[in-house]
């Protein structure tokens, strides 16, 4: 099973003592817990206005009694589960009160169950809560929406209108959606046209057909109507459109208008963008719109947005434009022409007269602007949140979308690849994970990889497979490799100053043996860091190295010059891999992949246990990459490997945080 998230874990007890003890049972059981020793009753009352996913108190705290501890919470309401340590016949009071469960203290194992049931059970308790939150939204919202639509919309059950918009009732000559109720559908329609219907009902026929419909005023109009199966009030039923006239005003009819700002629809502003080929698209987007609509509720919350739609509109700073209301919470102006400088300067001066503007809460906007090229017109709205979304104070919250390695590569089919990378550069889109390399042979320190990603839409972080290749081959394009080795050797020294024995497995690209300076200037890299030259292991991928193996020897001869390591990953695809050792000298190897998965899937490690001889008996170490289960874990230390990493262990991170004590 994958690794658990880290346990927040609030306790009760005597001393810090106790506290690592149940700590320890924790990490005994594979789990990771970050634990909280409770002071005193103010102690806890300030903590309870934190996070917590459960609480373990006994009777030894010298001012706590769990009986006044399980008064505080439930005062302050808490949502997770409580374990009370005691020997006691007391258990009934004790779980009356508000107790999970109550546990003799020396049973430690039956603890460590209940403990992990209880943070099973409180997972889905929060699951549940959020799903009815968003559903209680989505009714609120398919309610607003079925009243505001500029659709006439009834739903039908055995025959009788249940309920209908007032649109839908207007249409047919009523002033109020009440006077349809339970009132027969076929009383709506012309004689002729009843049979049709009837059967389209009886059938759950989903259609669209022609009708002639009958207002309570005896006059007839002609309407083309939709059948859809539906949900209304939980019971099956038909949802019946009847759509609108057809009314010739140009670009102001109404269906091309949002109904709450009078600005134009979404739908209407896609239909110009994909009439043009130049210009820009700006979004305001209103932050954690969703927090401010539980607070505010839903028609103060749409009032609020009608509010910020109508200031855009009398304030805009810029020329001719298309303003439209894209989403509850964002707007759009779609401008004609312009200097894309300039327009981000005023993109920047109205989003700040909107931060500065007194609204009925506080507010935080944030703009995205992206080009129009005459590309799909749903592509750029998409684009241009991605933007908007990752607008921070950095930026201003104003963002250009720019597009990533991978978007750009295929938009220009080997075209200008630096200035991808020094666009993701300059941008700071590249990252580095961290995933922790564990000895199954008792080495000691600690081993990390350090694995590249690049920041795409939407914030996020693309796989090296989806835009190394992309950046073609050539000593120009190292300056990513010098990057990573930067900030790896940056991140690496932080942690060994926190008396970590930490190493680091740092991937490159092919790029790397192209630049005959990369191996000198690293060595400057590590001595100004203060780092052991042997705590870092440069890694290139076997393929690479065969592509260019003269190439290859060179560099891994003047790695171990500087005193660093030699490692090869993907290792074992290409035919005779001892041979690629052989010829450059590797210290350590990193298994591919596809071998973990034909054990995972197959049961076959003989693949696996091959390698690892071959390795083993020319005194190179390997690792095991994408271990997911422990009878993974117990073949691959039956057959030799040195270290295994995978999402068992723990998944990358931003921080090299993990406990190597756990798999001890």
């Amino acid at each position: 099973m994958a690794r658990k998230n880290t346990i927040r874990l609030l306790l009760i007890n005597a001393s810090d003592n106790d506290t690592e003890l149940v700590v320890s049972l924790f990490r005994s059981a594979g789990r990771v817990a970050r634990a909280q020793r409770v002071d005193s009753a103010d102690d806890l009352a300030k903590l309870l206005t934190q996070p917590w996913d459960l609480l373990i108190a006994d009777d030894n705290h010298p001012e706590l009694k769990v009986e006044a501890c399980l008064e505080h919470l439930r005062q302050a309401n808490v949502d997770f589960p409580v374990i009370i340590q005691r020997d006691s016949a007391e258990s009934a009071m004790l779980f009356a009160a508000g107790a999970a469960d109550v546990i003799a203290p020396a049973d430690e194992q039956r603890l460590i169950g209940a403990a992990v049931r209880e943070l099973e059970n409180l997972e889905q308790f929060r699951s549940v809560a959020k799903l009815r939150k968003q559903l209680l939204e989505a009714d609120q919202r398919n309610a607003l929406l079925l009243g505001e639509t500029d659709q006439a919309i009834a739903y039908v059950a055995d025959g009788m209108v249940i309920h209908a918009n007032t649109l839908f009732a207007e249409r047919f000559g009523y002033t109020s959606p009440d006077e349809l109720d339970c009132a027969p559908i076929v009383d709506l329609l012309n004689a002729a046209d009843q049979d049709g219907f009837k059967s389209a009902l009886k059938n759950s026929i989903e259609a669209e057909f022609g009708c002639t419909g009958q207002r309570a005023d005896g006059e007839t109009f002609h309407a083309g109507v939709r059948l859809r199966n539906a949900t209304y009030d939980d019971d099956p039923c038909t949802q019946l459109i009847v759509a609108q006239p057809a009314v010739n005003s140009g670009e102001g009819g109404s269906s091309d208008h949002d109904a709450d700002t009078g600005l134009f629809a979404r739908a209407y502003l896609l239909d110009q963008i994909s009439h043009r080929d130049s210009g820009c698209l700006v979004v305001f987007e209103i932050a954690r719109f969703a927090e401010l609509r539980s607070e505010l509720g839903f028609s103060d919350s749409f009032a609020l947005a009608a509010a910020v739609a109508k200031f855009i509109g009398a304030h805009t700073p810029f020329g001719p434009s298309c303003n439209a209301r894209i989403a509850d919470d964002a707007f759009a102006l779609l401008i004609e022409g312009g200097n894309s400088e300039r327009i981000q300067e005023l993109t920047k001066q109205l989003r700040a007269a909107l931060a500065e503007h007194r609204f009925d809460a506080p507010l935080e906007i944030r703009a995205g602007i992206a080009a129009v090229t005459g590309g799909d017109a749903q592509t750029l709205l998409d684009q241009v949140f991605a933007a908007a979304q990752t607008a921070d104070a950095k930026t201003e919250f104003v963002n250009v979308y720019r597009p990533t390695a991978t978007a750009r590569s295929k938009a220009q089919a080997q075209g200008d690849v630096t200035g991808v990378l020094e666009d993701a550069l300059h941008e700071q889109r590249f990252a580095l994970l961290f995933q922790p390399i564990i000895s199954l042979r008792g080495a000691t320190g600690e081993h990390y990889e350090a694995l590249l990603r690049l920041r795409g839409a939407n914030d996020a972080l693309e796989l090296p497979d989806n835009f190394i290749d992309a950046l073609g081959v050539s000593a120009d394009n190292a300056k990513l490799d010098r990057w990573i080795l930067l900030e790896a050797t940056k991140q690496l020294s932080a942690n060994r100053e926190r008396s970590n024995d930490t190493r680091l497995l740092i991937n490159l690209t092919a790029n790397a043996l192209q630049d005959e300076t990369l191996i000198s200037w690293l060595g400057v890299a590590i001595k100004a860091a203060g780092l052991p030259a042997s705590s870092l292991m440069l890694q290139l991928r076997e393929t690479d190295v065969l592509n260019d193996l003269q190439a290859a020897k060179t560099f891994a001869d003047a790695v171990r010059q500087i005193g660093c390591l030699i490692a090869l990953s993907g290792f074992g695809r290409m035919q005779e891999p001892q041979k690629t050792l052989r010829s450059i000298g590797a210290d350590i190897v990193q298994l591919d992949g596809s071998f973990t998965r034909n054990l995972l899937t197959n049961g076959d490690a003989q693949a696996i246990k091959t390698l690892v001889a071959a390795a083993g008996g020319m005194d190179v170490k390997t690792i095991v990459p994408f271990v997911e289960n422990a009878s993974v874990l117990a073949t691959l230390w039956q057959i030799g490997a040195d270290f295994i990493q995978g999402h068992y262990l723990q998944a990358p991170s931003r921080e090299m945080n993990y406990e190597f004590s756990d798999i001890t």
